[in-house]
């Protein structure tokens, strides 16, 4: 017999909602997860496969923090771009509540460039936008090409990799 492929449940959420904040991102990230009837975990103790949870958790956010968006989905049988729009802030990114060390410095964040990518699986092109902090203005990159843009055109169900910074 043959399985269905197991889709993460992040995935089936973004499909059903087709729009989400990036906090929303977060909290699906850090949700804790039963692992499948496959992915039972082995324990050395007792040598029985059981059934388990996992949870990814962030101890300490960093200054530079770099998000790689889902946007690929593949499966053993499908393929495919998810197009969900991802609602991600320019500025005040706050995170304070996913930092289990609570660290006493500030858990705020300023982006500072996106990666895009334009198209599908089977082609696509990317592009980036940038902030200049000498002039305070965002730009397109876009192969041999750079253009103001306006703050408000940054967030795009394009984006794949978002760059932050600390605000201090």
């Amino acid at each position: 017999t043959t399985k269905s492929p197991t889709i993460h449940e992040s995935v089936v959420k973004s499909r059903e909602a087709q729009k989400a904040t990036l906090f929303q991102c977060f909290e699906v990230f850090q949700a804790k997860e039963t692992l499948s009837e496959n992915d039972r975990w082995h324990c050395n103790h007792c040598k029985v496969h059981r059934a388990a949870t996992k949870q990814i958790q962030i101890w300490k956010l960093p200054s530079i923090l770099i998000i790689h968006l889902k946007r690929f989905q593949y499966t053993k049988h499908y393929r495919d771009k998810v197009e969900m729009f991802v609602d991600f802030p320019l500025e005040n990114l706050d995170l304070s509540t996913f930092e289990l060390s609570k660290n006493s410095q500030l858990c705020t964040y300023k982006l500072f460039a996106v990666s895009n990518h334009h198209g599908g699986l089977s082609g696509g092109h990317y592009t980036a936008y940038a902030l200049n902090k000498l002039d305070c203005k965002w730009y397109n990159f876009n192969d041999n090409n750079c253009s103001e843009i306006s703050a408000s055109s940054v967030c795009t169900r394009d984006g794949y990799i978002l760059f932050y910074e600390r605000q201090t």
